[in-house]
């Protein structure tokens, strides 16, 4: 099936071969197009190493004093907030 998203077109196999399913399938997909909840293709999505990234450039840029705190009790707080204080100390 195929359809058009924010002006792209998106191809998407229905894993069927019943046409009814694909029917079904596409109102699916044309129902979160229009809605804006339709996910991005495979290749549009983002990994959670480029979303970590981000944020803690964002944070050493804004100089964020949750990361000084060292955010949450939680462990990957903690690990993220000793990575990027040496990353900021290096960065001064």
């Amino acid at each position: 099936m195929q359809f058009y998203h924010g002006g792209k077109q998106v191809r998407e196999s229905s894993k069927s071969t019943k046409l009814a399913v694909a029917e079904r399938l596409l109102r699916k997909r044309l129902g979160e197009s229009e809605a804006g909840i339709l996910q991005p293709p495979r290749s549009e999505r983002y990994k959670y190493e480029e979303m970590r990234g981000a944020l803690i450039a964002a944070y050493v840029a804004d100089g964020n004093r949750w990361l000084k705190r060292g955010g949450t009790a939680n462990s990957t707080s903690r690990s993220l907030s000793v990575w990027t204080n040496s990353s900021a100390d290096r960065a001064e």
